[in-house]
C-alpha cells in the first residue's frame, strides 16, 4: 500500500467514471430482459463495471486479512477509510461503496484488534457507512445523487442502485396493460432512471 490515498482515489474514479461512460443504455435493457449467460456478449461494458465493483470489495477485503499483523491491518484499515473519503469528496459514490463493503466484510469486521484505530478513523468509517447503507431504500446516497450537478461536478455513480431500481420497477405489479404492453406511468419512471444513467 505504498501509494498516497488521494492519487490511488483519483485514479480509481478516472477508472470507474470510463468504465460507467462506457456503459450504452442497450446494454442496460439487456441486461433487465436478457439470459445471465449471455451478458459478456451482450451487455460488455456493463458486465465489467459491476465486475469490478465486486473485485474492489473482495481485494480491499483480501489486502486487510493477508496483512501479517495487528499493525500492518491497522495501517491497511486506515488507508482505506481515507481512499473512501476522498472518493467521497470526488463524488464518486461507486468507489465509496466498494471499499466501504470491503471494510464491512464479515471476515474483517470480526477482527477486533483491528479495528483499535484513532477516532477520527472510526468517525470517518462510521459516516461513511451510514452514506452507504441500504436503510430507507438507500436514503443517503439518493440525496447525494440529487444534489450532485454531473456537469459541474461530474460524478460516478453506484450502478447497482439504478439496476436495482430498474428491475424493481419492471418486476414490479401493476402497470402492464391487458395487451401486455408496459404502461405509460411504468415506462416513464424507467425512462427517468435510464436519462439518470445517461447523463
Amino acid at each position: 500500500m505504498d501509494f498516497p490515498h488521494t492519487t490511488f482515489a483519483k485514479q480509481l474514479t478516472y477508472y470507474e467514471f470510463n468504465l460507467f461512460k462506457a456503459v450504452d443504455l442497450k446494454e442496460v435493457n439487456y441486461w433487465l430482459k436478457g439470459e445471465k449467460e449471455e451478458r459478456h456478449i451482450h451487455a460488455p461494458n456493463l458486465l465489467a463495471l459491476t465486475n469490478f465493483v465486486n473485485k474492489v470489495t473482495l481485494w480491499v477485503a483480501s489486502e486487510i486479512l493477508i496483512s501479517s499483523n495487528v499493525k500492518n491491518r491497522q495501517s491497511v484499515i486506515k488507508h482505506f477509510i481515507n481512499i473512501a473519503k476522498c472518493c467521497h469528496e470526488l463524488n464518486n459514490f461507486d468507489g465509496v461503496l466498494e471499499i466501504i463493503m470491503g471494510l464491512n466484510h464479515a471476515a474483517v469486521e470480526r477482527m477486533k484488534l483491528s479495528w483499535n484505530i484513532p477516532e477520527k478513523y472510526t468517525s470517518t468509517f462510521k459516516s461513511l457507512l451510514d452514506f452507504t447503507s441500504p436503510n430507507v431504500n438507500w436514503q443517503n446516497l439518493r440525496k447525494a445523487i440529487l444534489d450532485t450537478n454531473p456537469e459541474k461536478q461530474g460524478f460516478v455513480p453506484y450502478i447497482g442502485l439504478y439496476l436495482s431500481d430498474l428491475t424493481f420497477i419492471k418486476d414490479g405489479g401493476g402497470g402492464t396493460l391487458p395487451n401486455g404492453h408496459i404502461g405509460w406511468e411504468k415506462n416513464q419512471k424507467m425512462f427517468e432512471i435510464l436519462e439518470a444513467i445517461e447523463v
